[in-house]
């Protein structure tokens, strides 16, 4: 018998002033909506909410189980509540319900004689994304090679872009050696020579002088044999970049048959990398026609420049030439080590491109086997290739060989899988289907509350590597929502995407972890911009499985965000981001507070845990404040196939003219560049933090004269040992900092060093007007081998006006429901 709408309302649970329906996979859509009868789906609730009128409040209790959806719950207008009177969408207390994208994979599977297992999917093959795949709560790995390294999880199990690892014995002629621009600097090699003769010098290097209207370095270094008189250096124009190495005819020397000691030296200052000198008897060869091989022969001396015996030059690093790149959509593979009788068509990489700043998934169009070349395709493929990118290929059926790895045969319509245990069978199995679960478009009022969400695809073409914009729940135009105490997990793209206006909405204790990219985006330009928005109390980890170009929480962009008490940590990027691309696309006035930030960076370089972009050049407002910021880590290729990591990271990260940006009360620690970077930016202010165990500088300034009146006060700054520095600019001047002064800097033989500061010595700093009331002491810290940096009541930071940082309420330890007054979020 069908019920009437007044007939459903009667019979469905009252609550004073308002209605609640219930949901239940045991229930019937025919049924009242009462505890006793509830609906079986999710839509049929959403109706009878629609149905029941606006002026009554409105609760939905969903009770244990699995809600697999066919399409995404769309809400809209007519799903708002009214201020004071929300909608509410929320789990039955003590249950457990997850919200899926995804369809059950079931049959009878089939042992085959390898060991593995296949199960005919039927129709299901061209409908699922069988490119992930879940077993209960672990997700499997789609087939690949080379395997994944359970020991080594970011740093194991690659290939790198035209190398063969075991064909290594020319590694050392990609080494370089750069920074080596001052007056002074020097490196020496031991050197045999086979005969006595005539050699002409031959130099590989690479300058941007130009740029500094010195396009012309002849005479600005020399050699030295032994005790001998400086052999100047020519034949050195501007190569056009630092990266484009050229071989220049720069010298001849007089050299007798024996054991030599040979030096460079940088007479004049300017710069310079150097990656090969090669000393060649035969006056007609030259390296562009017969490139040098190690380890040289009877006619020619190779000299791989960062081989150094002994070296002056505070600066000096050792790294590596790229190369010529390959184009975006051709990548160098070793073609000894994938089997020749692999079929690669239809695979995918993930592939590191480029400087290695960016990460994800490049579709395989074909081989090219007598070339060595991996045919790319899609938009993903948008970077230059470069030698040494790290990348492994996935989604190959013959690299099935390992427990908890799958793939699907298309060619036979079969999944086939090596089991991660023998219980397998025996749990569910679920592949994703939709890309989006649920969609807030336009609505008010309305709470989401207690909600797993799981099982959604990604995009194989991205709008950017840089931006990657998949989400299981996506807001547009909304207000007022609230989503509280949720799981988001083993999805391929953000949990959570805000865009087209969204305000007054919150995201409030919920967990973001294994996901395909990152926790919360919030996206638009200066017309589309949300605002007013709150994420607090939340944890985030283990994200960016798919796309690394990612954060915990990315602001790209956004007006008045406000990210607090949050615990954040193991991501392959930032943990929390705010970006402006220009006057028209900003973040402005937004808010990173008493946030917890650990370990982030794990797989890309130059980047922050906290992390601003400037580049609309204006006041932003932006402030980070009381977070605590341990372990930035990053990660580079170099060409000969290794990584380097720890690199080029810094614990707080002002990129790109971050401008008018207050940096306060923050705890940041063994960050592997800095604890904090200024690029480009003016009026910013970095007060009262503490900055520990830098392996360079506690803070680094680069830019040009745009930088100016920024502060630096009163901070607690510790200076590892060696030749790390307090402070550091690439071009020092004095306009950078209108103030800096009433600092604790602590360290051993700080005042014998002599490149501690931009200006040298710590006396040179000093005469310069810096630091003039600061102190170089012992901060006095409670415990910092515990990570305890609460300062001792004898501190000397206090005298100087240091303010206590409340570390006790860092984190989702910090964390305090906010009140339902929802502008309040400011």
């Amino acid at each position: 018998m069908r019920l009437t709408l007044l007939g459903m309302v009667l019979a469905a649970s009252s609550a004073i002033g308002g209605v609640v329906f219930h949901v239940s996979p045991s229930g019937d859509d025919g049924w009242s909506g009462s505890e006793e009868r509830p609906f079986r789906s999710l839509l049929r609730a959403q109706k009878a909410v629609r149905e029941a009128g606006v002026d009554k409040a409105r609760r939905v209790v969903v009770h244990a189980g699995t809600y697999y959806l066919s399409e995404p719950l769309v809400f809209g207008r007519e799903d708002s509540g009214r201020p004071g009177k929300p909608v509410m969408w929320e789990v039955a207390p003590g249950d457990r319900v997850v919200v899926s994208g995804g369809e059950l994979v079931k049959g009878e599977w089939t042992r085959r004689q390898d060991g593995s297992w296949s199960l005919p999917v039927g129709n299901l093959a061209s409908k699922a994304d069988f490119r992930q795949l879940r077993l209960g709560d672990e997700m499997l790995r789609l087939a690949r090679f080379p395997n994944f390294d359970p020991v080594e999880p970011t740093r194991g199990g690659w290939l790198f872009s035209g190398v063969n690892p075991e064909l290594t014995r020319d590694i050392d002629l990609y080494k370089t050696v750069a920074n080596i621009h001052n007056a002074g600097d020097w490196m020496e090699w031991d050197i045999k020579v086979p005969a006595s003769g005539t050699y002409v010098v031959w130099v590989n290097y690479a300058h941007n002088m130009k740029a500094y209207k010195r396009p012309l370095m002849d005479g600005v270094t020399a050699l030295i044999v032994d005790d001998g008189k400086d052999v100047p250096l020519v034949d050195m124009p501007d190569t056009g970049g630092w990266s484009n190495y050229r071989w220049g005819r720069c010298a001849t020397l007089e050299l007798t048959a024996g054991t030599h000691r040979l030096r460079w030296i940088n007479r004049k200052g300017g710069g310079l990398d150097l990656n090969l000198f090669v000393l060649c008897d035969k006056l007609d060869w030259r390296p562009e026609t017969h490139p040098p091989k190690m380890p040289g022969n009877a006619n020619n001396i190779i000299v791989p420049c960062a081989l150094f015996k002994a070296k002056r030059g505070n600066e000096l690093t050792v790294g590596s030439m790229t190369g010529k790149d390959s184009p975006p959509n051709e990548l160098p593979f070793p073609l000894e080590l994938v089997p020749a009788d692999w079929s690669l068509a239809g695979s995918q990489v993930m592939l590191f491109p480029a400087w290695g700043w960016v990460g994800g998934i490049v579709q395989v169009e074909g081989v090219d086997r007598e070339q060595g070349i991996l045919k790319l395709t899609g938009k993903n493929a948008s970077q230059p290739i470069r030698r040494g990118n790290r990348f492994y290929i996935e989604n190959v059926v013959e690299a099935l060989d390992a427990p908890g790895e799958f793939v699907l045969d298309r060619d036979k319509g079969e999944l086939l899988l090596i089991p991660p245990s023998d219980d397998f069978r025996e749990r569910d199995m679920c592949v994703p289907v939709l890309k989006e679960l649920v969609k807030i478009i336009g609505s008010e009022h309305l709470v989401l509350k207690g909600f797993r969400f799981r099982d959604t695809t990604y995009s194989l073409d991205i709008r950017s590597m840089y931006t990657p914009d998949d989400g299981a729940v996506c807001l547009e135009n909304a207000s007022h929502i609230t989503l509280e105490d949720c799981e988001f997990s083993k999805m391929g793209g953000y949990g959570v995407k805000f865009s087209n206006k969204c305000r007054y909405c919150r995201i409030l204790s919920s967990h973001f972890h294994d996901l395909g990219q990152g926790g919360v985006q919030i996206l638009g330009d200066n017309s589309t911009q949300c605002s007013y928005l709150l994420i607090s109390g939340c944890h985030f980890h283990d994200l960016g499985r798919i796309y690394k170009h990612v954060s915990a929480v990315a602001v790209d962009t956004g007006y008045r965000v406000r990210i607090s008490y949050n615990d954040i940590h193991d991501v392959p990027r930032y943990g929390i981001s705010f970006k402006s691309y220009s006057p028209n696309a900003y973040s402005h006035e937004c808010i990173a507070e008493y946030n917890d930030i650990r370990r982030t960076n794990c797989e890309t370089n130059d980047t922050g845990g906290i992390e601003t972009l400037g580049r609309d050049k204006q006041q932003s407002g932006n402030v980070i404040r009381y977070n605590l910021v341990l372990d930035s880590i990053g990660m580079k290729h170099t060409p000969d196939g290794k990584l380097l990591s720890p690199f080029y990271t810094w614990g707080i990260y002002l990129d790109d003219f971050s401008s008018g940006t207050t940096v306060f009360g923050n705890i940041v620690a063994r960050n592997t560049r800095g604890g904090c970077h200024v690029h480009l930016g003016f009026d910013n202010t970095i007060e009262n933090n503490i900055f520990v165990g830098s392996s360079l500088q506690a803070m680094e300034w680069n830019g040009n004269h745009e930088m100016a009146r920024n502060r630096f006060v009163r901070n607690i700054v510790c200076v590892g040992q060696g030749e790390t520095r307090y402070q550091k600019a690439n071009a020092w001047r004095d306009t950078i900092m209108s103030e800096c002064n009433w600092n604790v800097i602590f360290g051993e033989d700080l005042a014998a060093r002599k490149e501690l500061t931009p200006l040298g010595d710590w006396s040179a700093w000093r005469d310069a007007g810096n630091d003039v009331d600061s102190v170089l002491a012992d901060p006095c810290f409670e415990d910092a081998s515990k990570d305890d940096y609460r300062l001792k009541s004898n501190s000397p930071a206090w005298k100087l006006g240091f303010q206590r940082i409340p570390v006790e309420a860092i984190g989702r330890r910090g964390y305090a429901r906010p009140a339902d007054d929802i502008d309040g979020v400011r």
